[in-house]
């Protein structure tokens, strides 16, 4: 295979289809009797392959596949990719959660006179959506901490989230004092000024982005992942 048919696939068929969705790519690069494996569908065809990046699509509408190397051995392409997405509907018998995951897997792609005959993908899809549904599912406070602890420089205490979520839902000074069990004023001030330096930043703006980035608005929203006990969420 020469490389001018490596660069027609990787330009013409894997940038269209998982930068831009042009599906249509697919039947135009496919055999018809294409093997197709993927984790989520397998079979013969291009219609086979459709269907499971049509299911990534709607599960993941802001999914976009970055390929991160590309290796050709003779007629064969192997592609290593990332991909960052929010889960927003149900795949795999899962329901949506609105977090933010993290994938990665590989793409093998056999050629034959211009054309793929065989198809095979393997992911961390289903281990990274199993894992964060159990833990959202299970116990959101501990997802949310855990969250949490990835964007602070140091841990924010279980007050200090306490007072983050309501900070996050709009609420005054004075609403927060009352909601977190009458408080003062400048406790609660307090509070916001320290969320801010472990954050490092300097409004609040910056932290509702990272926070909405992120993808864990969702679980601040639930007032049951919120607790009162002022100890670090994790040493």
């Amino acid at each position: 295979m020469s490389v001018s048919h490596k660069e027609l696939i990787t330009n013409y068929f894997f940038i269209p289809l998982w930068k831009e969705r042009s599906l249509e790519v697919i039947e135009t690069f496919f055999l018809p009797n294409a093997n197709i494996q993927t984790t989520f569908s397998s079979g013969e065809g291009p219609e086979v392959l459709r269907k499971s990046v049509l299911d990534i699509f709607r599960a993941f509408p802001s999914f976009q596949l970055t390929i991160k190397e590309i290796c050709q051995i003779d007629n064969e392409l192997f592609y290593k990719w990332e991909a960052k997405a929010s889960h927003e509907g149900s795949i795999m018998g899962i329901p949506k959660t609105c977090l933010i995951m993290n994938f990665k897997g590989i793409i093998t792609a056999k050629i034959h006179n211009g054309f793929i005959s065989q198809y095979h993908e393997f992911s961390n899809i289903p281990q990274v959506l199993r894992n964060t549904y159990e833990t959202f599912r299970l116990d959101p406070k501990t997802h949310l901490y855990m969250e949490l602890r990835k964007l602070t420089d140091y841990p924010l205490t279980r007050r200090e989230v306490e007072c983050l979520g309501c900070w996050l839902q709009g609420c005054s000074i004075k609403e927060t004092a009352k909601e977190m069990g009458g408080l003062s004023a400048r406790t609660v001030q307090t509070y916001r000024e320290n969320i801010k330096k472990k954050f490092n930043v300097y409004s609040f703006q910056k932290i509702f982005s990272t926070i909405q980035e992120q993808g864990i608005m969702p679980l601040f929203l639930e007032k049951h992942t919120l607790t009162s006990a002022n100890e670090p969420i994790f040493n």
